[in-house]
């Protein structure tokens, strides 16, 4: 009786041995396909000779054989995000094609988007792009916002001339207008300690190596660091290392043996920090040193200023505010201080596209009329569910000298009382689209097809 007890406490306990191994099996393999989850690409953003351009560079391995030109239009899709109102419809302008089997890159060319900054996602379906030795078994999602392809602050602001920006920005917007976004640094702290005599003891110093240690401290939303090490020449000393984050330091970390930081080479330790997604979200160049005192000045942890990670980052404020602020500004030309670039200057108000926004309703007048009266301009938005009552009819009609022959007024809930006619008889051949909008009047189509004005939500008291 015993012994049938004692083997059946041991089958219950070899049983459940065998259950916990399998768990805990199971779960590294799950927590290890976590962790090995991560995109196998990184990308950047430029701007570029009036083109917005994506640049996807896949990891170490993954070779581009070709595109599939003719799945371009089914299988890539961008989107805006939180399902922005937009007034220009984003597109893909070109996927370049790769030519040699070695490149790892592509590039995408985005068309023109709002000026207003909009969240936006481009969805890469799999038979795209075509590679040597990957297959492509989910989606490749590229997530940007339209203010990381506005114009840099130097290039707005330093090398433009005084008669350049009034004749193109201040022309249609005043500062209050225009947004400064300044980017998060998301890289918070860099540490060196370089031990220039190894760790061997003093007789043999001359022979042991030199050893450098490099912490990386970034925000959580780092989730992969790439870092180089070239010297004063630009010649690479340390190829390109991929490091995983560490729960441990909050960051990356990595070591190098052989630098002479102690002498007078100088170094370049170039850092580049990327999201979830893969984005290019920050970046960072500094020269390791070490102190006068070189018994104990080796660890040398104020390569970022403080200021970087204690203030209030990744906003965006008018150029009033900057102009005004004197805090403010001061946080951007030091944090940012070699890359003025990185913060970007964007405004509603263009050559084309006019935001119909003011404080009083003479004011709203005065603008919508500049508006419509101007030829150029092809996309009126309002602000907001505005109330407006016409002194007169009006008609909004353009020339056929456009690229694209399509005008959108977007009414985001307005009424406007009065009556409009669209359109200026046979001679247009435009199309005229209006939305969100509420005419207390009669909305006359003055166009030979009448298909080319396409009402969408616009209610008239009578439409002829």
């Amino acid at each position: 009786m015993l012994k049938q007890d004692y083997k059946g406490t041991l089958g219950k306990f070899v049983l459940n041995l065998v259950l916990i191994l399998s768990f805990v099996m199971v779960q590294s393999i799950l927590f290890s396909s976590e962790a090995k989850a991560a995109v196998p690409y990184t990308y950047t953003l430029e701007r570029k000779d009036n083109s917005n351009i994506i640049r996807i560079k896949f990891d170490e391995g993954i070779y581009v054989d070709s595109i599939n030109q003719n799945q371009i239009a089914s299988r890539v899709r961008i989107t805006a995000a939180n399902n922005a109102m937009l007034m220009r419809t984003p597109r893909i302008v070109e996927m370049s094609e790769v030519t040699s089997i070695d490149n790892n890159e592509v590039e995408i060319v985005v068309g023109d988007l709002d000026p207003d900054i909009i969240d936006y996602e481009i969805t890469i379906l799999p038979g795209v792009i075509v590679f040597d030795r990957y297959t492509q078994l989910s989606n490749f999602k590229i997530a940007f916002s339209s203010s990381e392809f506005a114009d840099g602050f130097e290039d707005v602001f330093i090398k433009r001339s005084a008669s350049d920006l009034n004749d193109n920005i201040f022309k249609y917007n005043a500062p209050r207008d225009v947004n400064i976004f300044i980017p998060k640094r998301y890289i918070t702290k860099i540490e060196t300690i370089h031990k220039y005599n190894g760790v061997a003891d003093s007789t043999k110093r001359n022979t042991a190596p030199k050893l450098t240690n490099i912490d990386i401290l970034t925000l959580e939303d780092v989730k992969k660091v790439i870092i180089d090490i070239t010297d004063s020449r630009d010649r690479i000393i340390m190829p390109s290392r991929i490091l995983e984050r560490r729960s441990d330091l909050k960051g990356f970390t990595l070591g190098q043996a052989g630098l002479n930081i102690d002498t007078s080479t100088t170094y370049k330790v170039n850092i580049k920090a990327y999201d979830a997604n893969g984005k290019l979200v920050d970046k960072r160049t500094i020269v390791p040193r070490i102190g006068s005192d070189k018994t104990k000045d080796f660890i040398i942890s104020d390569y970022i200023s403080s200021t970087s990670s204690g203030f209030r980052s990744d906003k965006k404020v008018t150029l009033y505010d900057l102009m005004k602020d004197i805090k403010t500004l001061n946080y951007a030309l030091t944090n940012f201080s070699k890359e003025l670039n990185l913060i970007k200057v964007a405004y509603s108000n263009t050559r084309d596209y006019r935001i119909i926004r003011g404080s009083t309703a003479s004011d709203v007048l005065n603008v919508l009329a500049d508006a419509i009266n101007d030829d150029e301009v092809r996309y009126i938005k309002f602000d907001s569910a505005l109330n407006i009552v016409l002194p007169q009819n009006i008609t909004i009609s353009r020339g056929n000298s456009f690229d694209n022959d399509h005008i959108l007024i977007e009414g985001n809930g307005s009424t406007i009382r009065g009556n409009i006619t669209i359109g200026n008889g046979a001679s247009d051949t435009n199309t005229y689209e209006l939305r969100n909008l509420r005419i207390d009047g009669t909305l006359t189509i003055n166009l030979t097809n009448r298909n080319r004005c396409v009402l969408t939500n616009v209610q008239a008291t009578t439409i002829n």
